[in-house]
């Protein structure tokens, strides 16, 4: 059984490994564009010099507010929903915050809260 389960795990890992890889064509000019910066955003170090900064835990709060307010905006000269703007140009979070409260909260891609 141990056994097995070892087995399914490596298989497991391999296959997310398969899907992570670097997309072709990333580079220092093209990272920061849709569809390129979804695996970029998330793998930096990989792409820029990058050093991690450490928070503190004890200084992290929970943001008030809901965060799931109707929102548009204009985009390509047309009232649009957030979520197909975001769609459209790879935006994988947004936080509107508004007198200190999030008003506006939506996650695509591989992100989330």
């Amino acid at each position: 059984m141990a056994r097995l389960l070892a087995s399914f795990l490596l298989l497991m890992a391999g296959a997310h490994a398969a899907e992570d890889q670097r997309p072709e064509g990333l580079n220092g000019a093209t990272w920061q564009f849709g569809p390129l910066n979804r695996w970029a955003y998330t793998h930096m170090s990989e792409v820029l010099p990058s050093k991690p900064i450490r928070s503190d835990p004890l200084a992290i709060r929970a943001l008030e507010g809901e965060g799931s307010a109707p929102f548009e905006i204009e985009l390509a000269g047309a009232r649009t929903a957030i979520e197909a703007a975001m769609a459209a140009q790879y935006v994988d979070g947004l936080l509107v915050l508004k007198d200190g409260r999030v008003v506006v909260e939506r996650y695509a891609g591989t992100h989330g809260p």
